[in-house]
């Protein structure tokens, strides 16, 4: 997996998602994006072995954890889609930045051989500040000793190489989610027939389009449920919902909670 640390100043990538210091964006191995600083901006770019990290997440959990491969399920249905960004903030960054730099000295001297424990310990010290951001402490009873993760019965490949034309869709997803999108119209989009469109799609994200699009429309209206004061019916149609039910019935699906629900727990005091 490779993290980009965005030390200072800012980043737009994938054409519209914003990054600002305190920033880490995640990719999974083989992912490619495009990057575009705004101004003057630093960042640190440091690779780790997949299995590193799900040996990391799976020991930090192995109350819950069976194994190393419960530890990549956790991760990749978390984090269905190849890069993403995550929320660390600058006082975190700031406290890992002496070994951020350290593992720089080491590389370009290319020491990482030679000094090649302390190049492990610095990896893990900056791991060991991500990873906790990266995946919270679930929640529940402490003294269960083997817990699946909630989508462990779906194929869950985020960490996994994406094909381009899944990322087209998902793109395409994302800038219209009200739109109402047909196997047809994707399958023009990206020059393959509607059954190729389907494999792609639960090959690369382990959902269909409309599942996919279905996650991201729940993820958007609890967007606006967290950061406005908009009513649910409109909130469902805002991402392009036009049955109540069927929006109750996704979102509690992928959220994990009702709407409503949902609104009183996170939505602003007026």
């Amino acid at each position: 997996m490779r993290f980009i640390l965005i030390r200072t100043g800012s980043i737009v990538y994938d054409a519209y998602q914003h990054v600002c210091a305190g920033d880490v964006i995640v990719m999974a191995p083989e992912a490619q994006c495009r990057f575009e600083p705004e101004g003057l901006t630093t960042v640190t770019t440091a690779e780790a072995d997949m299995d590193l990290v799900s040996d990391l997440v799976r020991w930090r959990f192995a109350a819950r954890l069976a194994a190393r491969t419960d530890a990549a399920d956790m991760l990749t249905c978390r984090y269905p889609d190849p890069v993403f960004a995550v929320r660390m903030g600058e006082e975190r960054m700031g406290m890992i930045s002496p070994q951020v730099d350290e593992l720089v000295s080491l590389t370009i001297d290319r020491q990482f051989g030679n000094r090649f424990y302390r190049f492990v310990s610095d990896l893990t010290a900056m791991l060991d500040t991500i990873l906790p951001v990266l995946v919270p402490s679930a929640r529940g009873n402490a003294t269960e000793t083997r817990v699946r993760p909630a989508f462990a019965g779906r194929t869950c490949t985020g960490t996994q190489p994406q094909r381009h034309e899944a990322r087209t869709i998902a793109l395409a997803f994302r800038k219209n989610l009200s739109k109402r999108w047909s196997l047809a119209e994707l399958a023009e989009l990206v020059h393959l027939s509607p059954s190729q469109v389907r494999r792609v799609m639960i090959a690369s994200y382990g959902q269909t389009p409309l599942a996919y699009l279905n996650r991201l429309r729940a993820e958007e209206s609890a967007r606006l449920l967290r950061e406005t004061n908009i009513a649910l019916v409109s909130a469902y149609r805002e991402v392009g919902w036009a049955s109540r039910s069927y929006a109750v019935r996704v979102f509690t699906e992928v959220v994990g909670m009702k709407p409503s629900e949902y609104a009183r727990r996170h939505r602003p005091a007026e």
